[in-house]
């Protein structure tokens, strides 16, 4: 590996306003410590992304900025939501023409050690993956008090069921705003993985070969079974070396596409 690889970084956009996008995910890459960096910005079904990209482009410090929009065509509307931020991500890696790539949300924000605190850990281990932890913020912007399962709605009784599941596995703690993610979490018989996709930094070769997948079953719509949840599946069942830096790098806000907030803030 080169001494200062180039990192892609891809955002998909769908409906969030540009201000924000600007001011929380882009912002927080652009002011990353780790200089040799470009942007891969993904409209999906939002034809005016190319406005985002071209005022980005004058404005911050990217090696390059790159755009693509995807129309939403009467086939695609119908898909699983996860299947289509799939086919933008997919999309996005194509672009990038970095070692290594990160893909992440609009609407969260990074540590600004992020990229080199992953890329050390890499280095070091000659690992082909490493993620982080992530710090979690209610939409009021107060922190996450690691009280209950917040990708649960209307199902009282599988969030808790699935909280407890997590706090014993010492991802969630009562009272912590750290969300400590694991790629192969275990508690008694279970076995599950909680990384996020945007704590991740990989290295490009590994995505060209385990891309994202952009077909779902019935049982992983029913579920709730996301795209990243099924990628965290198949490289562990590829055997890709992967290692976290046990630091929190991102900085996740609930209440965006997939969080529920239940009235009571509570189990």
């Amino acid at each position: 590996m080169v001494k200062n690889p180039l990192v892609s970084f891809v955002v998909v956009t769908h409906d969030r306003p540009f201000e924000l996008v600007k001011k929380r995910i882009i912002k927080s890459i652009a002011c990353q410590n780790y200089s040799n960096k470009e942007l891969i910005i993904i409209g999906e079904d939002r034809p005016s992304v190319q406005q985002l990209a071209d005022e980005v482009q004058k404005k911050l410090k990217f090696e390059q900025v790159r755009w693509k929009n995807i129309p939403r065509s009467k086939k695609e509307t119908e898909k699983c939501i996860w299947e289509r931020v799939a086919v933008c991500r997919n999309a996005g890696i194509s672009l990038a023409h970095g070692e290594f790539i990160s893909c992440q949300d609009d609407d969260n924000e990074l540590e600004n050690d992020f990229t080199s605190s992953l890329l050390k850990i890499i280095n070091s281990k000659t690992e082909d993956a490493a993620w982080s932890y992530r710090k979690a913020v209610m939409p009021d912007g107060s922190p996450f008090l690691g009280n209950f399962f917040p990708w649960v709605d209307n199902d009282p009784i599988r969030r808790r069921i699935l909280y407890q599941i997590w706090k014993d596995a010492r991802i969630f703690q009562p009272g912590s705003d750290i969300i400590r993610d694991q790629l192969c979490a275990k508690r008694n018989s279970e076995q599950f993985s909680t990384v996020d996709p945007n704590e991740w930094l990989v290295r490009a070769s590994v995505f060209r070969q385990i891309p994202y997948r952009e077909r779902y079953n019935y049982l992983a719509i029913s579920y709730n079974i996301t795209f990243d949840d099924l990628w965290n599946i198949d490289i562990c069942n590829a055997g890709v070396n992967a290692v976290c830096s046990k630091k929190v790098g991102l900085i996740y806000y609930l209440g965006g596409l997939s969080n529920t907030i239940p009235d009571s803030g509570q189990i």
